[in-house]
């Protein structure tokens, strides 16, 4: 599971855009485009883009490689590296922090203050409480030109005495169905209104609101109440799994269909979702399914990201490789 992920160079990022923009994949969507319909086309192309790279070059780094062949290595690594905490700044001060990393709380994270303190030059590792608000902070911040990783499970996986968190309990037992939910209804995307022409500015835009908003997570117990109500809740959810075709049907949470996150940019999955509706969205253990949800609400679709994934809801389902195992109990620094 704690294995080196590399990360997404900015250039190859602005090539893979420029192509896939150049494809046209968003003409399907209007035969005349407007002005929003082609900014909805212009962020799905830069979204595309970092999902194409992120199939080989994966969003997220464990914890033993941080600390071993950066962390320890500091005086050598730093020009290369940059740790960033994107939790609250008074459980980076209190709780212990990461050595060396910098903390900016994620929900303001676009803030100019704060994205000039970043350095475009160097690979940014991100890490949260159990990697859901890195998980955002990667998303955005990637599509702003920064090169990034998430660090695997967050703090809790570094440090679980420094989580200023109650840690994962692991233990829902929930039902599953594997038949499969095929969607019916095709959809247009959501409208993109904004001032903006530069599309990082739109972006940056998008991100502000939707970092401004409610919370980005919901919990299984409450995924599971919707569920059992579904006659009557169908009209306001749409569950998405964003797992892979294989692990869909050996098992899933009823109603789900299924989307691999790395192909949820996709127009023709994304004719699939409901700009109406609120969307569920769930991983193997709660990280891509963050970044999913994150890059949807760029979008402007309303998206939650259920916590832990599959891996709570009923952890028999998923592989062991992708479960948490354990905190490392890595040191930690206090305080600026």
């Amino acid at each position: 599971m704690k294995s080196r992920i590399i990360n997404i160079g900015s250039a190859k990022l602005l090539a893979i855009i420029f192509a896939v923009f150049l494809i046209g994949y968003g003409n399907v969507y209007l035969a005349g485009k407007t002005e929003t319909s082609d900014k909805f086309e212009k962020v799905r192309a830069c979204i595309q883009a970092l999902l194409l790279k992120a199939e080989t070059e994966k969003p997220i780094i464990s914890s033993s490689y941080v600390k071993e062949k950066i962390v320890d290595d500091w005086d050598n690594q730093k020009e290369k590296y940059q740790i960033l905490c994107v939790r609250r700044p008074e459980h980076y001060n209190q709780a212990g922090h990461i050595p060396h990393s910098i903390n900016m709380y994620w929900r303001d994270i676009v803030k100019d203050e704060n994205l000039n303190r970043l350095d475009p030059a160097k690979e940014i590792i991100i890490y949260c409480y159990f990697g859901n608000a890195s998980s955002i902070s990667y998303a955005i911040l990637s599509l702003l030109g920064f090169n990034c990783n998430g660090l695997n499970f967050g703090m809790e996986d570094w440090n679980l005495n420094a989580l200023a968190r109650e840690p994962w309990d692991m233990q829902s037992d929930y039902e599953v169905e594997t038949r499969a939910n095929i969607p019916e209804d095709v959809y247009s995307p959501p409208v993109i209104s904004s001032e903006k022409d530069n599309i990082k500015d739109v972006i940056k835009e998008m991100a502000a609101k939707y970092l401004e908003g409610e919370s980005p997570v919901i919990e299984p117990a409450e995924v599971k109440e919707i569920v059992d109500d579904w006659e009557s809740k169908k009209a306001e959810y749409q569950i998405v799994s964003v797992r892979s075709d294989k692990d869909y049907e050996r098992g899933h949470i009823p109603y789900a269909i299924n989307i691999p996150w790395l192909k949820i940019a996709e127009v023709e999955n994304l004719k699939k979702l409901d700009p109406g509706k609120t969307i569920i969205v769930y991983s193997d253990n709660g990280q891509t399914g963050q970044i999913a949800s994150a890059l949807l609400n760029l979008l402007g679709y309303k998206s939650v990201n259920m916590m832990f994934g599959m891996a709570d809801w009923n952890k028999s389902y998923v592989d062991e490789s992708l479960q948490w195992d354990g905190a490392a109990d890595y040191p930690v620094e206090y305080g600026n």
